[in-house]
């Protein structure tokens, strides 16, 4: 009797996100990998953290409820996708899953920051948080503005809503 070999498939795992070393959040993590460039983690590591440490102390808020109450501020309600229908393309606006939401306030957090250029980054971060806590700065409610018109535009659109 023979054997036959059993062909094993290797079930690929999604890639676990590392979560930050000093706060031990997913989000902090993806926080410095969107300001983090040509490979220097440490460095922007340093400046956010040192960032929140001082508007920490400003606030006398925990830095997890801080960021997050940040993110909740700013985030998208709907997203677009583009469906051809006919011979057209046409963005349909869907309601979007809350992670989504925040992955893309926190483009938007760090699109802010990045647009400032007067200082250091440690300064530029703190100074958004520390505008964000108070209000929703003027870059932001332009952009929120404009999105919030694409979807009002794009509505009747919504009726093509399928897979």
């Amino acid at each position: 009797m023979s054997k036959k070999k059993k062909w094993c498939i290797k079930k690929y795992k999604k890639l676990k996100f590392r979560s930050d070393a000093l706060y031990r959040s997913f989000w902090f993590a993806k926080l410095t990998n969107k300001f983090m460039r040509q490979g220097k983690k440490a460095l922007v590591e340093k400046y956010v953290w040192n960032a929140f440490r001082k508007v920490k102390h400003k606030t006398k808020k925990n830095v997890i409820v801080l960021l997050f109450s940040t993110l909740m501020k700013i985030r998208p309600l709907f997203g677009f996708i583009s469906k051809r229908i006919g011979r057209e393309f046409k963005k349909v606006p869907i309601p979007l899953l809350p992670r989504r939401q925040i992955i893309i306030a926190l483009k938007w957090f760090v699109d802010s920051v990045k647009l400032n250029r007067s200082s250091s980054l440690e300064r530029r971060i703190c100074s958004e948080l520390w505008t964000f806590t108070k209000k929703r700065p003027s870059f932001l409610r332009r952009r929120y503005i404009a999105y919030a018109v694409e979807v009002y535009q794009n509505r009747l659109n919504s009726r093509f809503r399928w897979k």
